[in-house]
């Protein structure tokens, strides 16, 4: 049966990844202790949104949860800290409220959205951040010390090509202006230009005089060596890949603040 290409497929088709065929992540899951979970210690955050038309929102976290995922949180709410408490809360923020939502979803949850009420019904979309969101997640998660933050935005990109196996949409302007290099949201778009695309595909759909420079640098060479005859890569094959190589195994962000410390 002929492959087809994602960028062939009607935008109206989905299919949910099954579970079993998803990589399984080989570093091992350290849950944050029942102590982070204390609700007599709340931190009071205001959100400026960095987005018009700048609404701000306030969200309690226990305390200790925030310290043990993100570097910068252990930082600003360590009993040492220099940063001043902001007037009526404990930290002010200037970031996308969307951005904090998720985080906020994923802290409390351990995932970055709330299933839909029928998820048999759902469409893509409800099932999944918008890939323009997830890139942003990935950047709040390396910015604020998130490691597992930044693992689950990426997992959740991957498994959102698989169900609607289409990858015209350009987010590398986006991920390549707030992104350091060789980090692993780059390590992923390159992956996902280059398996899911042939060179000309690629040429045709992404429009390259639009793209990074340090983007066409990393992708260019690969698809030339990959040759014009080159298949992109199955459906079933991208959600089998390994998710490791994208990932960030270094731990709780607050936990291993504390051990370098040490």
């Amino acid at each position: 049966m002929p492959v087809v290409p994602a960028s062939q497929l009607p935008r109206t088709r989905y299919k949910i990844p099954n579970k079993i065929d998803l990589s399984i992540c080989k570093s091992q899951h350290v849950q944050a202790p029942s102590t982070c979970y204390d609700a007599t210690d709340l931190v009071t955050i205001l959100i400026n949104d960095s987005n018009p038309p700048q609404k701000t929102e306030m969200y309690e976290v226990p305390r200790e949860l925030l310290r043990w995922h993100s570097s910068y949180f252990a930082a600003a709410l360590d009993s040492n800290s220099c940063f001043k408490k902001a007037l009526g809360c404990d930290l002010e923020l200037v970031e996308d409220i969307t951005v904090f939502d998720a985080f906020y979803c994923w802290v409390s949850t351990g995932k970055l959205r709330d299933p839909p009420g029928s998820p048999g019904n759902a469409d893509a979309d409800e099932l999944y951040l918008s890939p323009w969101l997830l890139p942003k997640i990935w950047v709040f998660a390396d910015m604020r010390g998130i490691p597992a933050l930044a693992s689950a935005a990426i997992d959740m990109l991957h498994e959102r090509v698989f169900a609607k196996w289409t990858t015209a949409i350009n987010l590398t302007n986006f991920i390549y202006e707030h992104s350091p290099t060789s980090c692993n949201l780059r390590k992923y778009i390159v992956d996902l230009n280059t398996k899911t695309k042939s060179y000309i595909g690629f040429k045709t759909q992404m429009k390259p005089e639009l793209c990074p420079a340090e983007f066409l640098l990393e992708v260019l060479p690969i698809l030339v060596r990959n040759g014009e005859s080159c298949k992109s890569i199955s459906r079933q094959a991208w959600t089998r890949i390994d998710r490791c190589q994208w990932h960030d195994h270094s731990g709780p962000g607050g936990k291993l603040r504390v051990a370098l410390r040490k």
